[in-house]
């Protein structure tokens, strides 16, 4: 239950909480079915495993004795923290001031029929309405880009940077993707003549080594399966056994193992995490693009199953490794219709399956439709792209609950493998209603409701630090150290982009409106903190290896910067940030991956000029 704090709520819009009967513990009661109320579990939860909880006349909860909470129950936390504050917001007074709500250890305990609640948030990415959750509209895209902060008033009006909207759909980074026949003029490849056509020129130097296949997919086990957990590597070591034994053939597994020396080739793990001691003799974008040419010459004659399954997202995430969103894109839609079909194939005609075995497919399923969701969520967002109407597919068997397997099954590193990656889907689901609350409606939103804002303001906040207290130790992180964990690493700047997307309407509306303002000075220490995160995010960018998100980290780098310079130019900037220096870390981030894609060397050379006017603008003043 969620206890509320303070005296924020006005008097003309009282809480009352939702009477229910107390003769039913929360399980049954959640499920609407009779309980039989057996102390200490009743029959139910004894059969489910589930905490049997009751709550008193006075709301609060009793529960029997449970055990010391393992990883999964610490998950659980997360997720029924979520759907409390998210069941409360729909049903709570408008208007009304949000309190700090903590969430009782109490009743923590996860139940996790509360995430089947058909009453639960509209817009919850735990729905079952399939793969079109995570929704990104297209006005709250263009509103989060960084593009949108050049067309602030405080920018708009610098000739160099009017009319600039996208960095990556203006440019000619990926001139055939928008080709008709699909292939370069001879105007296109003189344009880019340095940059995408080189590598692939200098790709026929060199070819697959099969020899290397051991050492790469030892590599590809230790650096990306670890932060992408697709796979059973038991499966997959067998894979390259029999490839050694064999050699190359045109199937799946053939395929599969390729793609994973291509990630390998290219992929490098953060310094000092020590994941692998393979990482830099086999480094080689050339090689990465001769195992990845190889392996889609298999992929047209797989026919629907999980290793074609499993092609598709690792070639899209390739893709994204080398810094080429627009190709990575199809690729990922293919991916979600191989789920699809293998989905309705496996529910319509596999229903006769041993019990252990579902359970053990259930846990890769689950892997692989939220590995699509996410990326899906993300390159929509950049790429302001339409939905796919094969999104609305439903199924049966849908993932309504977050879950790993047995920690009994799993090594150590596979066990914060699983972790890292539940967290990081828990925070999507807020930042993903953060997206629509926040940049849904444009930024005049902003300013004309800003009253309503600020309570949201402090409503996500709230659930950021529930997010953050609720992690497990293995995966935990401060706001002031920098961990050495990389999936703490990872997950630390996943938290503080959280907090610069609720901070950003803050900043725009102090920067737009007069001084004398009457909400201004109130909202100006809260602006300034949110360019204290981003002197926090700005370095944290810069140490970013490659990986399936390094083009993201560029750009949001890039917005970082910006808002620093807005800030700058509107004179609101802390006297005690040096913000000169963050600057020139983002123009360093986007020089290292500018040979990648060329959308970051124009964004670069953009950065360069503005902050050069904005230095002589700041010596003038």
């Amino acid at each position: 239950m969620l206890l509320i704090l303070g005296s924020g709520v006005p008097t003309n819009c009282s809480y009352r909480p939702r009477k229910r009967a107390t003769t039913a513990c929360e399980a049954c009661r959640s499920r609407k079915t009779k309980c039989d109320n057996a102390k200490p579990s009743c029959r139910y939860c004894a059969s489910a495993k589930l905490a049997c909880t009751y709550t008193r006349s006075n709301g609060v909860a009793q529960q029997s004795a449970a055990p010391e909470p393992t990883n999964q129950t610490l998950l659980d936390r997360i997720n029924h923290a979520i759907s409390l504050i998210e069941n409360d917001a729909k049903r709570g007074c408008h208007g009304a001031s949000i309190g700090k709500q903590i969430v009782s250890e109490a009743v923590t305990d996860l139940n996790p029929y509360f995430l089947h609640d058909e009453n639960a948030y509209s817009q919850s990415d735990f729905s079952d309405h399939g793969f079109g959750q995570l929704e990104v509209s297209v006005t709250s895209a263009t509103t989060v880009a960084h593009e949108s902060i050049l067309g602030w008033p405080v920018l708009k009006d610098i000739a160099s940077i009017k009319g600039i909207s996208s960095f990556l759909l203006q440019s000619n980074v990926d001139a055939s993707f928008f080709s008709p026949t699909g292939r370069l003029d001879f105007d296109e490849a003189e344009m880019i003549r340095d940059g995408l056509i080189a590598s692939k020129n200098s790709m026929s130097r060199q070819g697959v080594i099969e020899d290397d296949i051991p050492l790469l997919s030892r590599k590809f086990l230790d650096v990306i399966h670890i932060r992408n957990p697709l796979l059973d590597t038991a499966e997959f070591s067998q894979y390259v056994r029999e490839i050694s034994g064999h050699g190359l053939g045109w199937d799946g597994r053939t395929c599969l193992v390729l793609l994973a020396c291509a990630l390998a080739s290219i992929g490098t793990s953060r310094p000092g995490d020590g994941l692998s001691d393979l990482s830099e003799p086999l480094l080689s974008q050339t090689a990465g693009e001769a195992y990845y040419i190889a392996a889609k010459k298999r992929m047209g004659t797989l026919h629907t199953s999980l290793i074609t399954l499993h092609c598709y997202c690792y070639a899209g995430l390739y893709e994204n490794f080398a810094c080429r969103p627009l190709r990575a894109w199809p690729l990922f839609l293919q991916a979600k219709l191989q789920l699809q079909a293998y989905l309705w194939r496996r529910s319509n005609f596999l229903s006769n399956l041993d019990i252990d075995v579902v359970e053990y497919v259930r846990h890769r399923e689950q892997r692989l439709y939220w590995f699509c969701v996410k990326n899906e969520y993300d390159l929509r967002m950049e790429l302001r792209l339409p939905r796919c109407s094969m999104s609305t597919f439903k199924y049966p068997d849908s993932f309504l609950s977050l879950s790993m397997p047995p920690s009994a099954v799993l090594g150590q590193q596979e066990e914060n493998s699983w972790l890292f990656y539940l967290a990081e889907i828990s925070l999507q689901r807020i930042m993903s209603r953060i997206l629509d609350s926040f940049y849904s409606k444009g930024e005049c939103h902003w300013i004309t409701d800003i009253e309503k804002i600020l309570k949201q303001h402090l409503t996500f906040k709230d659930e950021i630090y529930q997010w953050h207290a609720h992690l497990p130790s293995q995966i935990q992180f401060t706001e002031s150290e920098t961990p050495n964990n990389e999936f703490s690493f990872l997950l630390r700047g996943m938290y503080f982009n959280s907090q610069e997307w609720i901070y950003r309407p803050l900043i725009y509306y102090v920067i737009c409106q007069p001084h004398h303002d009457p909400n201004r000075y109130q909202i100006l220490p809260l602006a300034q903190k949110m360019l204290k995160y981003c002197t926090v995010l700005i370095p944290l960018y810069e140490q970013h290896h490659r990986h399936g998100r390094t083009w993201s980290i560029a750009r949001r780098s890039t917005g970082c910067a910006l808002l620093i310079l807005a800030s700058v130019r509107s004179q609101i900037i802390d006297p005690f940030i040096d913000w000169k220096a963050m600057v020139r870390i983002t123009i360093q981030t986007l020089q290292r991956w500018e040979n990648d894609a060329k959308d970051l060397l124009w964004a670069k050379q953009v950065l360069e000029q503005l902050f050069e006017e904005t230095c002589l603008l700041s010596q003038a003043s």
